[in-house]
């Protein structure tokens, strides 16, 4: 407790700062349609993509219990996107992207990484390893965007 009478906090933190020497190409963009702010488990996750230039997209997605690399995967592989046209997701017809949650309310974070170049991410799929992977990538090479996904029980 401080001086005032406020409850206060000393906190070390052990981090690795990453100094980029660019900074972010205004001409790097992605149009993204149909990610809702709320769903009611289960529900299905369908949405599209326009991107401005041809990339590569990494799709994360991060909550409190679990984060998974939902894009690409076993199922749909890594691809070359064009500039300009629409793509579909999920990519395959044979798959769902289930929204879903076992607690009556929870929030997910949904990450696009599109990338000019092709940068896999090969790491264990835990939100620290997604966010350093993430950082890392210079961001003249990246478009990122995040949606928060509140997930209900029907």
């Amino acid at each position: 407790v401080n001086e005032f009478g406020n409850l206060s906090y000393e906190v070390w933190i052990d981090a690795t700062v990453i100094r980029h020497q660019t900074s972010k190409d205004p001409g790097l963009n992605v149009d993204v349609n149909g990610i809702h702010e709320s769903y009611h488990s289960p529900d299905e996750l369908i949405f599209d993509i326009i991107p401005s230039k041809e990339g590569f997209l990494n799709i994360f997605i991060l909550g409190e219990d679990e984060s998974l690399h939902l894009y690409p995967n076993k199922f749909e592989k890594r691809e070359k996107f064009e500039g300009g046209k629409l793509y579909k997701f999920p990519r395959s017809t044979a798959l769902d992207y289930e929204v879903s949650s076992k607690d009556s309310m929870e929030v997910n974070y949904l990450v696009l990484l599109y990338t000019k170049v092709e940068i896999p991410f090969l790491e264990e799929e835990t939100p620290e390893k997604i966010l350093q992977f993430i950082a890392k990538i210079d961001p003249w090479q990246k478009w990122l965007k995040s949606y928060s996904i509140l997930i209900r029980q029907k």
